[in-house]
């Protein structure tokens, strides 16, 4: 069922709990709701395709593919139509992907990073992280370098800090010495990226700025007592 009023729209169909926000391309939205993902007409929410997806941990959409964790594994559909790219079939939990050009990035279980070829979903690299519960990566390419950057020790035991990986070869290049969360707790996801930075807002309201190639701190205000509700948003103006 589909109800629209004054240019908004109200969509019915998927039986099961939403577990990620909705992504939008020029034509569809594109929705996991346990245990589907689906496409709708972004203009009138007509169902276009739908998938059995499980359990999954939200979907990222790069040029004509979904990616997105599922029932046991990675997934690569066509946006279009749904058709299975390819699938990885592991027994382990993944984050959140991230894709940047031809590479897909994830983090698993206690400590582990992997690289995915985005076209066959090849693994190109996996390395062991020296820190536990790393969260949702980010990819992005600033001077020629491309870095993959999540949060560690996210709800652990101990503070939480940001690092930075060789998108390339998964070598670790930095590790921020500003905490970004306390014990058992974590910073905004998404993190935040911008012409050569990152940023996060932590649970005890402070905004932080860290240099993206070498995780240094560039600044941080304090801007609130009781920490934020999203991430920060850059406005590249």
């Amino acid at each position: 069922m589909v109800q629209t009023a004054a240019g908004s729209a109200l969509v019915s169909g998927l039986n099961g709990v939403w577990r990620s926000p909705l992504t939008k391309t020029p034509e569809r939205v594109i929705v996991t709701a346990a245990p589907n993902i689906a496409a709708f007409d972004a203009k009138t929410g007509a169902k276009l395709w739908s998938e059995l997806s499980g359990q999954g941990a939200g979907q990222v959409v790069s040029g004509e593919y979904v990616y997105y964790y599922g029932e046991n594994g990675l997934f690569a559909r066509s946006v279009m139509n749904g058709h299975l790219l390819w699938s990885w079939i592991t027994r382990i939990g993944f984050s959140r992907p991230a894709v940047l050009g031809n590479s897909v990035y994830v983090t698993a279980g206690s400590n582990q990073i992997y690289a995915l070829d985005a076209r066959t979903g090849q693994v190109l690299w996996q390395v062991e992280n020296p820190y536990q519960n790393p969260g949702n990566p980010v990819a992005y390419e600033y001077e020629g370098q491309t870095l993959v950057i999540f949060e560690v020790g996210r709800y652990f035991i101990e503070d939480s800090f940001l690092v930075g990986l060789d998108g390339a070869t998964g070598a670790l290049l930095w590790k921020s010495d500003t905490p970004v969360a306390g014990a058992m707790q974590a910073c905004t996801d998404p993190i935040s990226i911008f012409s050569g930075g990152v940023q996060v807002g932590t649970p005890d309201g402070r905004l932080v700025t860290l240099n993206g190639l070498s995780g240094e701190l560039w600044w941080q205000l304090q801007l609130s007592d009781i920490g934020f509700s999203s991430s920060p948003t850059w406005a590249p103006y």
